[in-house]
């Protein structure tokens, strides 16, 4: 199958919702942490490095973000069937092996979010998850990347971070698409419709060799990925013009204009979302929903309509090689 026209022949909801046969749910970016602030576990534990981001986001706490998030999934589930929940990354906000804190907040978010799911779920670690890959299938159960399959499609979950201990505030950092291993798992899947999903990618001039797998297998249909915070659909020619979708996130925005990070300001941009993919034989949609939810930042408090964004049809065709 190859990617055609992203973009085009725009079906409304009602028409999308009875036509395709699977369906998933992708989000990323809940930053689970402590309750308590930066500043309360500092004075708690003076060896640690704990976040600024710590303690409550947009006036929710830990808890209430998680469970917006469970809410979101459950309210989209009573009106579609959904196949799988796939979570890309930056769950907690570790930085296993820099923050020094007691608690480990990859488990809390396991058992607070993941095991509380009525759906199959299929998690891959973020910057913030800097856990090793053994430490890390130990609390989640997979290795730091995998496939899997749903239906007549592949779901190849790529780790694009270092598999080390984090050094610093920013977590393990960014080493791109190990393209080895990526070519093994596609030989896995002759025939079927392939989404990749990744915590982060940035497209440069010198991947040419994951340019090649693009050109190659036109059943790649989409590559997702979270960090960013914000969604958006992006083509790029780094990306052979295949589709490149940010699928928003449950986190905040930062600013460091005036010389410190800030991440309590509100801004439409960073509203709390997931993105929703479902599938046929011949056409993929992907689209990001937004609730109506009310947030409070430093800048005020804003009643946030919600709705879709970004809603994209992209069709398929057979393989012609």
């Amino acid at each position: 199958m190859a990617l055609v026209g992203c973009g085009d022949n725009k079906t409304s909801g009602k028409d999308a919702e009875s036509k395709y046969t699977h369906r998933v749910i992708l989000v990323s970016d809940m930053h689970y942490a402590s309750e308590e602030s930066a500043a309360e576990l500092q004075a708690k534990y003076p060896e640690s490095n704990p976040s600024i981001a710590s303690g409550q986001t947009f006036g929710y706490t830990q808890a209430e973000k998680i469970q917006a998030i469970l809410d979101d999934i459950d309210d989209f589930a009573e009106r579609q069937p959904i196949d799988a929940v796939m979570v890309l990354g930056d769950l907690s906000l570790d930085d296993y092996g820099y923050r020094n804190l007691p608690v480990s907040y990859l488990k809390e978010v396991k058992k607070e979010f993941l095991d509380e799911l009525d759906f199959p779920w299929y998690a891959i670690a973020g910057n913030h998850d800097s856990y090793p890959n053994e430490e890390w299938k130990a609390i989640i159960g997979t290795d730091r990347q995998y496939s899997v399959k749903i239906g007549d499609a592949a779901f190849i979950m790529l780790d694009t971070f270092a598999d080390e201990l984090a050094t610093g505030a920013s977590g393990s950092p960014y080493v791109g698409v190990d393209v080895e291993w990526l070519e093994e798992e596609l030989k896995k899947y002759p025939t079927e419709t392939i989404f990749l999903c990744s915590h982060f990618y940035q497209p440069k001039e010198t991947d040419f060799k994951f340019k090649r797998i693009l050109k190659d297998n036109p059943r790649i249909v989409c590559m997702f990925r979270g960090h960013t915070h914000k969604n958006t659909v992006l083509a790029s020619e780094y990306m052979n013009y295949n589709y490149l979708a940010d699928i928003g996130g449950y986190a905040y925005d930062g600013d460091d204009s005036s010389g410190e990070w800030d991440f309590s300001q509100f801004h439409d941009n960073w509203a709390w979302g997931y993105q929703v993919l479902e599938w046929n034989d011949t056409e993929a949609r992907i689209y990001h929903v937004k609730t109506p939810r009310s947030y409070t930042g430093s800048n005020g408090t804003f009643n946030f309509p919600g709705g879709i964004e970004e809603d994209n049809i992209i069709k398929l065709k057979k393989d012609e090689k």
